[in-house]
C-alpha cells in the first residue's frame, strides 16, 4: 500500500512539472461575426429619485416606468 502511494505521488509531481499548452492564447476572434444590436426593453414599479445618477429608490410607485 506505501510503495502504490510513493508512486502514485511521484507521477503526480512529475505531471505537474509538465508545460501546459496555452490553448486560449491561439485563436483571436473578431465580435463581428457574432455580435449584434439589441433592443433591450424593461419597466420597474419603482419610486423615481429625479436625479440621473440614481434614477430608482427602493421606494414603490404606483405606476410602471419604462
Amino acid at each position: 500500500m506505501g510503495r502504490g502511494l510513493l508512486i502514485l505521488l511521484l507521477c503526480a509531481g512529475v505531471a505537474a512539472c509538465a508545460r501546459v499548452r496555452d490553448t486560449f492564447n491561439e485563436t483571436s476572434l473578431s465580435a463581428e461575426g457574432v455580435a449584434a444590436v439589441v433592443d433591450v426593453f424593461a419597466a420597474t414599479s419603482r419610486q423615481s429619485t429625479g436625479d440621473g445618477r440614481v434614477m430608482f429608490d427602493a421606494g414603490r410607485s404606483r405606476t410602471l416606468s419604462y
